[in-house]
């Protein structure tokens, strides 16, 4: 085969193919500036990277649910304080007199 047979079965060349990709993909840097956000009230902020760390941990489910069980024990601390004195001035004083005729 000679040179110009093979140039006849190459519909594109290299640079066309690379100039085809650029065309069709675009560029594909990304700046600062082309970000939307979304605002609802106040002034936009972007996170910094040791808010955007503090926010994953709090969204963590290990944190979740050592929070859970911490201020779920703390409310039955509570509620249990609340019930004793209640018991104290109330009717725990008659049941044990019950106990104590039998």
């Amino acid at each position: 085969m000679d040179r110009q047979e093979i140039d006849k079965r190459v519909f594109f060349t290299n640079e066309e193919w690379d100039k085809l990709a650029v065309y069709m993909i675009g560029n594909n840097t990304r700046y600062r500036e082309n970000i939307i956000i979304p605002r609802m009230m106040g002034p936009v902020k972007i996170k910094t990277r040791e808010e955007k760390m503090i926010e994953a941990a709090m969204e963590s489910c290990a944190f979740k649910t050592v929070t859970s069980c911490v201020l779920g024990k703390f409310a039955i601390g509570v509620i249990g304080l609340c019930i004793v004195e209640v018991c104290e001035s109330t009717w725990c004083d008659s049941f044990s007199l019950v106990q104590m005729r039998l």
